[in-house]
């Protein structure tokens, strides 16, 4: 799919319907360049007419939208439940709505675990996008290899901070969750890049063998990680996501890092890690092109 036809794409996911001029507007394109695209995506079926809305006096002009049924995205999330793998199937439309739900768990992981789940789904629909995700410490790179070649679509599998980014330039995004991997995600020049599993902290041990009930050590760690990074990546903004911590510990950990960095601060805004949240953020990644 080339810029142009991604673009006109995300425009009608972000509005939901939309004009020719409107999404003229809203992508930056040229009426004559949407006509054309709005054309070819008609007739391959990804986009569908709704019918006519008045335009002031003048002819009826065309709304279009997302054609749900064209194909589907899918989600696959594995979490650590005791000495197994809790693998969840999200089977999504191509506005996002959820179609089909199934889970089960795993002793391990290996390239051909959820061909199970996808060889039906695949004999149903056209498989626009699967997306894995984990918090787990699970290599998932042989699997969509896999994934990709035998179902011959695009396969991601994005961290907990590049779901939750905010997708502004210089911000950067950590996820510290309590006995999982911690990740971070920097945008700069309006793409999002990976800061990879901070799995390797300044101190001597990694963030899901650290005592939370230990708040001192906590504050510590926290604050040299974000000395480091702050260093290395000069954001302008940092978005921390973490459990229910105190406003006392954040606090501390604010003052620790200004400290550290001699006043010379970016801003920084704690919010709530939930599974809510995550799984939002999952659902609305895994249908954008």
């Amino acid at each position: 799919m080339i810029g142009s036809e991604k673009r006109v794409i995300r425009a009608l996911q972000e509005r939901g319907e939309a004009t020719r001029p409107q999404l003229a507007a809203a992508t930056g394109l040229s009426l004559v360049t949407v006509n054309h695209v709005v054309a070819k995506l008609s007739r391959s079926g990804e986009v569908r007419s709704l019918g006519v809305v008045p335009s002031g006096g003048g002819r009826p002009v065309q709304l279009y939208g997302i054609n749900p049924g064209h194909g589907c995205h899918i989600i696959i999330r594995l979490a650590k439940e005791g000495n197994l793998l809790r693998g969840e199937l999200e089977q999504l439309d191509m506005t996002g709505t959820l179609q089909h739900h199934k889970s089960a768990n795993f002793a391990y992981i290996d390239s051909e675990s959820f061909d199970g789940w996808l060889d039906p789904i695949m004999r149903r629909h056209h498989i626009r996008s699967i997306t894995l995700y984990t918090d787990a410490p699970a290599d998932l790179k042989e699997t969509a290899y896999h994934l990709q070649k035998r179902y011959g679509c695009k396969v991601r599998t994005p961290s907990c901070a590049t779901l939750l980014s905010a997708r502004k330039d210089g911000e950067l995004t950590l996820c510290l969750p309590d006995g999982a991997e911690a990740s971070g995600a920097y945008v700069h020049g309006g793409k999002t890049q990976s800061c990879g599993t901070l799995s390797l902290l300044p101190l001597p041990c990694n963030w899901q063998e650290i005592d939370h009930t230990d708040r001192v050590l906590l504050e510590e760690t926290v604050a040299r990680l974000l000395q480091i990074l702050i260093c290395i990546l000069a954001p302008t903004r940092i978005c921390l996501y973490t459990p229910a911590w105190s406003s006392r510990l954040m606090e501390r950990i604010r003052y620790n890092t200004t400290t550290k960095m001699k006043g010379k601060l970016p801003a920084i805004r704690f919010a709530p890690l939930t599974e809510d949240a995550v799984l939002s953020a999952l659902r609305e990644y895994s249908v954008r092109l």
